[in-house]
């Protein structure tokens, strides 16, 4: 697996521009990640704890239908193909880090870049951080409260330990990081195969469950115990919601183009192809689970794959835990790769805190970006609504997704004659933000969530801060003062800087070699 990487490059005594070889220690990202990087970053990014929660919240909106189930998760898989290639248009046009902040701040400005670089950092990244930490506390701690719930306390707690120790792993070496990704990527395939299998086994055996789920795949009369009580406009935009979470790793890629070998092949590749893939494996352990569970096990089953597992494998049931845990570590791990990116991007805009733009001398990560998740993760953790954090999250990522497919659009008439490497046909960015529109508009006028209210009003909050302190660039007193206090604490500069000192070179030139590619 190939991973992105910070490195300070070595003094060679010569002027090569290529990327591999940049200037004489300076402090930049390299292009270091090829096609089957591109997909195992796509993929290991979008499998982790959405395939495991989000199930029973769409089967919840669906009023129990199994083929309304299945449709909304197809449809979502078809959506992110089309927004992100979308993205990858707006890519190739830009190709530089920062994803969607970068396509909003060179197609609107910075004040919808600033917004998005707002509520990202503060609120997104924070909220699907702690959706997979809560995700992962109650696997590892149901095998050891078969009887009833586990305390939230324990779910809380073993969330934050896992949140901390992917931060640290980041923060200290990216070699390390990529060899746990291996790992992590392999156990979450292996887990996902044995519940299709031994599901496909049990329905070979015993059939009557299949028969009956499929046989009534669309009955939404009478709604199942736990569902809502109709199925309306509201009611599938929040399904939606539910079943895009499992897809949100498809923009990471985007976030690191800059770091991408051959963006205008890798790019669009990598997307197609890893998220078709995920597609599948989701339709499948869908499948998996309406054959061996019904609607109402579904329902009531806080652990659906440990539910599942019961039944199939019994006295085995303890690996889909496991692997679950793994999955959602592996999850987290690689969404952290790109996340910090986010605010470290902004930071050098000028649209955060300059110390966010900076990494760390001796081992070349973005540890002040990282740190800022952590701190929000942990955060965010304690409301422990995970269908209010899916849904919260969702909203605002869709808004600007939205607003970048619109920007495309724009582009296609402002930017004429902009070199444009890879092109979608104009359908497809017209219907990414027809969609958008609907996720948006539709919970807002028909039911709105607390939740999704409190991500709007703050996000739009973000415009009391970006008016002061972005467009009129007003200074706050002692903030340099602060910034070259953290600066010395965590041992970080800005990217570009050179290395003067002898001690630190030879760290760094330490650091470049533990953090090589694999």
């Amino acid at each position: 697996m190939e991973v992105d990487e910070i490195r300070l490059n070595e003094a060679d005594g010569n002027n090569n521009e290529d990327d591999s070889k940049p200037q004489t220690g300076e402090v930049k990202l390299l292009r270091k990640i090829g096609l089957a990087g591109g997909i195992s970053i796509i993929v290991g990014s979008m499998i982790g704890s959405g395939i495991f929660i989000s199930p029973t919240g769409i089967l919840k909106m669906s009023g129990g239908s199994i083929g309304v189930s299945l449709i909304i998760w197809v449809f979502c898989g078809i959506l992110t193909i089309l927004a992100a290639l979308c993205l990858c248009e707006l890519g190739m046009m830009f190709p530089e880090s920062g994803g969607i902040n970068t396509y909003l701040m060179k197609t609107y400005g910075s004040g919808l870049a600033f917004l998005h670089a707002w509520s990202y950092c503060l609120f997104i990244i924070p909220g699907k951080g702690a959706v997979q930490g809560l995700a992962l506390g109650e696997y590892i701690s149901r095998p050891f409260y078969p009887s009833c719930d586990p305390p939230q306390s324990i779910i809380q707690l073993i969330a934050v330990a896992a949140t901390l120790f992917i931060v640290v792993v980041n923060c200290y070496s990216v070699k390390i990081a990529a060899r746990l990704g291996i790992f992590f990527t392999f156990s979450k395939v292996t887990v996902l195969i044995i519940m299709a299998v031994s599901s496909f086994v049990y329905v070979a055996n015993d059939s009557t469950i299949a028969d009956e789920n499929f046989s009534n795949a669309f009955d939404i009369s009478n709604p199942v115990y736990g569902t809502v009580a109709t199925v309306g406009v509201a009611e599938i935009s929040l399904a939606i919601y539910q079943g895009l979470f499992p897809y949100a790793g498809f923009i990471n890629l985007n976030v690191i183009t800059e770091e991408l070998r051959r963006p205008e092949r890798n790019l669009p590749f990598s997307i197609i192809f890893g998220v078709s893939f995920v597609l599948g494996v989701y339709v499948i352990v869908n499948c998996a689970y309406f054959s061996v569970l019904t609607p109402t096990e579904m329902i009531q089953s806080v652990s659906v794959a440990v539910t599942l597992a019961d039944r199939t494998i019994t006295s085995w049931a303890w690996i889909v835990p496991v692997g679950v845990s793994l999955s959602v570590i592996g999850n987290m791990n690689n969404s952290s790769l790109a996340n910090g990116r986010i605010a470290f991007v902004a930071g050098q805009r000028g649209l955060l805190p300059q110390i966010l733009s900076m990494i760390q001398v001796t081992f070349l990560t973005p540890t002040p970006a990282l740190y800022l998740n952590l701190t929000l993760m942990i955060i965010f953790l304690f409301p422990s609504n995970i269908d209010s954090l899916i849904q919260g999250t969702q909203f605002m990522e869709w808004f600007f997704i939205g607003l970048s497919a619109l920007g495309l659009i724009i582009c296609r008439w402002t930017k004429k004659d902009m070199e444009r490497p890879f092109k979608v046909p104009i359908i497809i960015p017209v219907a990414v933000t027809l969609i958008s529109a609907f996720l948006v508009i539709t919970p807002l006028v028909f039911d709105p969530d607390p939740f999704i209210l409190y991500a709007t009003l703050f996000t739009l909050g973000g415009l009391l801060f970006y008016f002061p302190l972005v467009f009129f660039n007003l200074k706050i007193p002692y903030v340099d003062h602060l910034t070259i206090f953290l600066q010395e604490l965590m041992n970080v500069c800005p990217t570009g800087a050179t290395m003067a000192d002898d001690t630190n070179e030879s760290k760094t030139k330490e650091a470049k070699e533990e953090n090589t590619v694999l």
